[in-house]
């Protein structure tokens, strides 16, 4: 998730996304019966390893403790499970910011202008879905022509996709 500086420091349009999205997914794991399942205890221990790095590098959690997933390990009876996390102060280099990680964990970074955030979104080998969030819709079209994903969004996301429509990376 990109946003834009400037939006962050003159309407605090960032603190209040990342609120909201915070409270959503704090109100959402306290309302399903169950954190989100891993197929495995090796896919979760791969994307504990990713998240560990990153934290150690320098990014900080703004919902999660890696240290609270840890404990949570299954055993092959019981699900492999892993809280929902958000982690920012993400750098371009980062794992957890270049690979696909296939977990419940949604990472952000700040971007000081559209210009930058629209660099930021397209220096990624996979590029499959991107959304633009924007009360300025012609300006949310100019910023989704700049981008290089098999599908953009505005002002939504891919979860509610045609699943007849092709699927893919660029």
């Amino acid at each position: 998730m990109h946003v834009n500086r400037s939006h962050h420091n003159t309407r605090g349009h960032c603190r209040t996304v990342l609120e909201i999205l915070k409270a959503t997914i704090i109100n959402l794991a306290s309302s399903v019966p169950a954190p989100p399942y891993f197929v495995n205890a090796a896919a979760k221990s791969g994307l504990q390893g990713i998240i560990s790095k990153a934290l150690s590098e320098g990014a900080s959690s703004l919902v999660g403790d890696i240290e609270q997933l840890q404990s949570r390990e299954g055993d092959g009876a019981t699900p492999v499970i892993f809280a929902p996390m958000i982690i920012g102060d993400i750098q371009d280099e980062m794992a957890l910011w270049q690979d696909e990680n296939f977990g419940p964990v949604a990472a952000y970074r700040i971007a000081k202008s559209d210009e930058e955030a629209i660099a930021i979104a397209n220096n990624t080998e996979f590029g499959l879905a991107a959304a633009v969030f924007t009360q300025d819709l012609r300006k949310g079209f100019a910023i989704a022509k700049q981008l290089e994903a098999g599908a953009v969004h505005i002002n939504s996301m891919s979860v509610r996709d045609e699943p007849a429509l092709p699927m893919g990376g660029m």
